[in-house]
């Protein structure tokens, strides 16, 4: 999902870069002529902001977003590291559906190809694309049983593209 201006308003402004940022929002010819500096500013901080799906304080799953400070070395702009237990490569066919369910255990999604749309129970959905990730950590305590009715959320395979996605169980 990215964002596109106008060269001439990056210019005037020192900024000449395609922006990431969660929400798709489709700019006519137009309409480009105001940029959200917010969103350009966002790409400059100093943390990485990572999309998540966790719980509210009843276990309802929610958007939130999760920060990283951004350390330079050698040359490069990482986090610390983020443990990890292991890895899966997944495909999925377009139309793929999930039923509702927690993650139960944290885990790192990079979207490699294809478009994934995860629902959550209020109606809200995101879609995440091609270069896209997202950590999914909602979860049920062990006295609290999955309600099919109020917990959880759905991922579905959106689009003609099949999905390929890495998730990094993260420990």
């Amino acid at each position: 999902m990215k964002y596109y201006f106008k060269k001439e308003s990056l210019k005037k402004n020192n900024f000449q870069k395609t922006v990431k940022h969660q929400e798709r929002i489709e700019y006519s010819p137009d309409s480009m002529t105001s940029i959200n500096l917010l969103t350009i500013f966002e790409e400059m901080s100093d943390k990485f902001k990572i999309p998540t799906i966790t719980v509210s304080d009843n276990f309802t799953s929610v958007f939130s977003e999760e920060f990283h400070e951004k350390i330079v070395k050698s040359g490069m702009i990482l986090t610390d590291r983020i443990n990890a237990q292991n890895l899966r490569l997944r495909i999925s066919e377009p139309g793929y559906s999930t039923d509702w369910h927690v993650a139960g255990d944290a885990t790192l999604i990079i979207i490699q190809k294809g478009t994934l749309r995860i629902t959550l129970r209020n109606g809200e959905f995101r879609d995440f694309a091609a270069g896209d990730y997202f950590i999914a950590k909602d979860y049920l305590p062990e006295d609290v049983n999955f309600d099919n009715s109020i917990h959880g959320h759905k991922a579905e395979v959106i689009g003609d593209n099949q999905l390929l996605a890495t998730h990094i169980k993260l420990g």
